[in-house]
């Protein structure tokens, strides 16, 4: 009985939710196409409550929410590592600009709790230049930051 008193408040809601769309705009293909997965749901829900069966739709909006969120730490990696890049060659053009001589240079940026910082600086050159590539590179430094700068 619980059941049914559920599929019949959801059915309240979808018929709600239903009239609202229609008068947000009248478009004979959006309204037949709303009629019709209204109409899948409201045949989910019922057979979910006369079966006992498990419903599929429900199990299908968990997965693309998991789907969703493997995305957004994809894209949070990615930027991170497309800054650290970008650094990289901000770096590099400051250096050539001051003519030093470097084989490397590399940054790790960290991003934790929505917040990201350069962590590290490393620098291969020669160790009579530490001074000027220090100059170059203090706007990006943050009081974390550690520097390696040498040979």
């Amino acid at each position: 009985m619980a059941q049914i008193s559920k599929v019949a408040g959801m059915l309240c809601i979808l018929i709600f939710a239903m009239g609202i769309l229609y008068q947000l705009g009248h478009f004979e293909k959006t309204a037949k196409v709303i009629r019709f997965i209204i109409a899948i749901y409201i045949l989910l829900a019922l057979l979910k409550s006369f079966n006992g069966a498990k419903g599929e739709l429900m199990v299908l909006t968990e997965e693309i929410n998991i789907q969703q969120h493997n995305y957004q730490d994809e894209l949070k990696n990615e930027i991170v590592k497309q800054t650290q890049q970008q650094l990289e060659i901000v770096i590099k053009n400051r250096l050539d600009e001051k003519n030093i001589a470097y084989n490397e240079v590399s940054v790790h940026i960290l991003e934790q709790n929505g917040t990201v910082e350069i962590k590290r600086i490393k620098i291969v050159c020669q160790n009579d230049c530490k001074n000027t590539v220090e100059n170059c590179i203090q706007d990006l430094l943050t009081d974390n930051t550690k520097i390696v700068i040498g040979e």
